[in-house]
């Protein structure tokens, strides 16, 4: 029996959940269940540095953010947004609150390896960017490929600093056609503290460089001489750096399973290879997002995570 098997039998965990008085699992890393108490893994998690969890969460939320209509735009968009959340800590598939949805392939003490993800939100028909005036709007771009993890520091106090190389495919879409944009690599290092401000609080610091092909670097930053303008002159845009960023994120729980949670995103064009186009008029743009949600709902089978 593996954690896999687990997620086969979703339905039944959730019944067992809400209908039965079932007793908690745990499973080890050898995927051997073992009845356990909540008192047991309570001592558990007080006593070591890795932590007895729920295999998932399920629950819900709502998030604020404002982010640039693409890399390097002066037109922001603001929107608030409610959003299912869930936690799955699979062997494999991972849905995680500080990297979002992610596969692990590979897992071992100081690598992993991973299926990572990245895109942007397409431009607003009824707001449209009007430096992009004229010209066919963008559609959502959606990145996705393996990412390498290098565990470079774990300490007892729930400390990690990792180095982070992920290397993207990207499309672009309207989820009728899909259309290849080529590959970024993307480099980061990310740096995580856990229960530092609370039980359950995290802290994490990443910065991190995107590279891109020719390809996207057109999708955001070619101007035709068809699309030229007294105010937009052609460019031909060209592969090389996108952009470096600094970002921090923080997660502070309020009430039992209510978490509350924060972050900024500066991202920084001055070295972009693109930076003379009319359409990256900004050396540094700012993103943020906040908001709030609550998982009530745990799976009764534990696993160390």
């Amino acid at each position: 029996m593996t954690r896999h098997f687990c997620t086969i039998l979703f339905a039944y965990l959730f019944l067992t959940n809400f209908v039965y008085a079932s007793p908690y699992i745990f499973l080890d890393e050898t995927g051997q269940p073992s009845i356990i108490s909540q008192e047991e893994i309570k001592a558990y998690n007080q006593t070591h540095g890795d932590s007895i969890l729920s295999l998932w969460e399920l629950g819900g939320g709502i998030v604020r953010t404002q982010f640039p209509d693409y890399p390097g735009s002066d037109f922001n968009y603001n929107i608030t947004l409610p959003f299912p959340a869930a936690i799955y800590r699979g062997d494999i598939l991972r849905a995680e609150r500080d990297e979002g949805i992610r596969g692990r392939f590979w897992n071992h003490k100081k690598f992993e390896l991973d299926l990572s993800f990245d895109g942007t939100l397409p431009s607003r028909s009824n707001r449209p960017n009007p430096r992009r005036a004229g010209m066919s709007q963008l559609e959502t771009v959606i990145e996705f490929g393996p990412k390498l993890i290098i565990h470079l520091l774990k300490t007892k106090n729930k400390q990690t600093l990792d180095l982070n190389l992920a290397t993207r495919f990207a499309f672009s879409t309207n989820l009728k056609k899909w259309e290849d944009q080529g590959i970024q690599f993307n480099p980061f290092m990310s740096y995580k503290i856990e229960d530092i401000f609370a039980p359950k609080s995290l802290f994490m610091l990443t910065y991190g460089m995107k590279w891109s092909s020719r390809k996207l670097m057109r999708y955001y930053y070619q101007v035709d001489p068809s699309f030229e303008t007294p105010q937009r002159s052609p460019y031909h845009a060209k592969s090389g750096l996108l952009e470096s960023s600094l970002s921090a994120l923080i997660y502070y729980p309020i009430y039992k399973e209510v978490m509350v949670f924060g972050g900024i995103i500066n991202a920084f064009y001055n070295k972009s290879s693109n930076r003379n186009s009319p359409l990256l008029p900004k050396d540094r743009t700012l993103s943020t997002v906040f908001g709030i949600y609550w998982t009530p709902f745990k799976s009764r089978v534990y696993v160390k995570d």
